[in-house]
């Protein structure tokens, strides 16, 4: 009894984790059918998967009690297995969870030991298990965004593992795929290839494109992101459709292999290393459509193009409604900028290179390109589709498919400009890496041109009577003396000084050669003359007497804040400590005293 109940147990328990075949002639020969391919199906069309399709390379015969075994398939419960006698597919419905709704982006299997187990019914034969454990790759949508904010969707495509995350914190797919930003944020996604299982990272499509396993996204609309995962020692190659009309894509591949792209419903494939892949488009001509070219991967406008897989790849096949032509624009040269177009007719679809680099019209449609460098970049030209020349904005008519090039340069020097504010006084100094010989130095020099990417770091001296306050602009912020700027741009730095703060003393030393002075007002301590303190920003005045035998009119002052007219007093504001001297010198029969009203003889 024991015993039975141990066998049921463990009937059960494979019965959640898999699919029982129940073929006698299957089980006879122990091998279980492989599966040739899986795919997520939204039949409501909600955007929410609500089936699973399998297809096996032979047929079947599967039955599954989900009253007696219900389970779940990452957030989703398995309601019903729709399989008929010696099908070569099989179906399972899902009901979609009402408190955890997941996007599945995909949907992988793997295939476990075979375990041999006993049916619950006793004059059954043994069956032969077959675990296949179903993985949902879960894509939560992101959450509504609020007001101010754009969505940014991230997807994974491709046959290898790997995982997404972003610098915000908010997208781990994983597990989240998806998060609102404000708008204007730049979000920096990162892919990180499965390193168990040896993965490679095959690629960006939608808003991020390249190879580079990093990407950012300015969040300046809705987005999506797809990131593409290879295995260990191939290369994905994504298919991707646009236009107008409608059509498919399949591929060959030398050296031949059973997975190829039929897209259609199969997108993207992994192969070997330099692989030889052929893709042909064909046009849906009951849609009443035709091929317009390729993009991408060296394609061109040909229905056949052959892609040499030697790194991941990816290639765009647009299909137009007939009378339609594709006009495709590529970027070159070490700069940035934009490309956008208008037309006569005008329409909606229309290029904005950036993201979107083609765009479908109507024969004889006008289109004017309007090339825009980004920030301290330069337009160098048009070439190619009958666009030549340096000015910003070129006209093509569309009568065929066609493709213009636009080039932006960057400048090997970029220019830092230092500016000094506040009612203090100070000076910025700079170094560089890599060093050079004019560096900043303001100052007199506060604007020097640096290498592109030098690292220059300023550093701010205040005066005696004054203190730096802080950094703004150019990256630099906050109150240390020195900033480390990049210099990837034009930039403009600035430096705060501000008085010392009152209250603060100021020492004033004073000296007479020849003679003797007097402070008005006195110190607040010191020799009760002159020589003391006094507080922040005192104005003093200093009246000088020339000894017996000097010339009064030969007084020669240092320190005074303007020199004074003979016989007129010194003034210092005592914004810092001060030092201040006089000197009389001999040679003159006048005599003058500047106490008691007494006159010159």
């Amino acid at each position: 009894m024991k015993l039975a109940r141990a066998v049921r147990g463990a009937v059960a328990l494979s019965l959640v984790l898999g699919l029982v075949p129940l073929g006698t002639a299957q089980a006879a020969r122990n091998k279980p059918p492989r599966i040739k391919k899986a795919e997520m199906k939204d039949k409501d069309g909600d955007g929410l998967g609500d089936r699973i399709v399998l297809t096996y390379n032979e047929r079947i015969n599967h039955k599954l009690d989900t009253r007696r075994f219900p389970f779940r398939v990452d957030g989703y419960k398995i309601l019903k297995v729709n399989g008929a006698r010696k099908s070569l597919k099989l179906t399972i419905v899902l009901k979609e969870s009402d408190t955890a709704p997941v996007k599945p982006a995909f949907v992988k299997y793997s295939r476990t030991k075979k375990q041999p187990v006993r049916d619950l019914k006793k004059k059954q034969a043994a069956k032969q298990l077959l675990n296949r454990n179903i993985i949902g790759l879960a894509a939560t949508p992101p959450p509504p965004p609020e007001e101010g904010e754009f969505s940014l969707s991230v997807a994974k495509s491709g046959d290898g593992l790997g995982t997404v995350s972003d610098n915000q914190s908010k997208i781990n797919c994983g597990t989240s795929c998806g998060a609102s930003y404000p708008e204007g944020t730049s979000v920096t996604l990162t892919a990180s290839p499965d390193a168990a299982t040896q993965a490679k990272f095959a690629g960006w499509t939608g808003a991020c494109t390249g190879t580079t396993t990093t990407c950012t996204v300015t969040m300046d609309a809705d987005k999506s992101v797809t990131a593409g995962f290879s295995k260990a020692g191939t290369f994905l190659l994504t298919v991707s459709k646009g236009g107008t009309g409608t059509g498919t894509v399949t591929s060959t591949s030398a050296p031949t292999q059973p997975a190829q792209i039929n897209c259609g419903t199969t997108c993207s494939a992994s192969y070997p290393k330099d692989a030889k892949v052929t893709l042909t488009a064909t046009a849906d001509q009951a849609n009443q459509s035709n091929f317009a070219g390729f993009s991408g991967g060296g394609c061109g406008l040909s229905s056949t193009c052959e892609v040499t897989m030697t790194q991941a790849q990816n290639v765009t096949a647009t299909f137009n409604k007939i009378g339609n032509f594709l006009l495709t624009i590529t970027k070159a040269g070490s700069g940035t900028g934009l490309v956008t177009s208008t037309s006569s007719p005008a329409q909606t679809d229309q290029i904005n290179c950036g993201s979107k680099c083609t765009a479908s019209y109507p024969a004889a449609t006008q289109v004017t390109l309007t090339a825009t460098p980004d920030q301290g970049m330069t337009f160098a030209g048009w070439s190619n589709g009958g666009c030549t020349g340096t000015t910003p904005t070129c006209q093509v008519t569309v009568n065929a498919a066609n493709g213009v090039t636009a080039t932006f340069n960057s400048p090997t020097t970029w220019q830092l400009t230092v500016e000094k504010s506040g009612s203090g006084t100070g000076s910025v100094a700079a170094t560089s890496n890599p060093s050079q010989a004019t560096q900043v130095n303001c100052g007199p020099t506060c604007q020097v041109n640096y290498p592109n990417n030098a690292t220059v770091t300023l550093t701010a001296t205040a005066d005696i009577d004054s203190d730096f306050f802080g950094w703004s602009g150019g990256g630099c912020s906050g109150s240390e003396l020195t900033c480390n700027v990049l210099m990837s741009e034009n930039k403009t730095v600035t430096a705060t000084f501000t008085p010392k703060l009152v209250g603060t003393t100021r020492t004033l030393t004073f000296s007479a050669t020849n003679g003797t002075g007097l402070c008005s007002p006195p110190p607040e301590d010191g020799d009760g003359i002159c020589n003391g303190t006094y507080g922040n920003g005192a104005i003093v005045s200093i009246v000088a007497e020339a000894a017996e035998g000097m010339d009064p009119l030969s007084a020669v002052w240092t320190g005074c804040d303007v020199t004074p007219l003979p016989l007129a007093p010194c003034v210092v504001t005592m914004t810092g400590d001060k030092t201040v001297t006089v000197t009389f010198s001999e040679g003159s029969l006048l005599e003058l005293s500047v106490s008691g009203g007494r006159s010159i003889q």
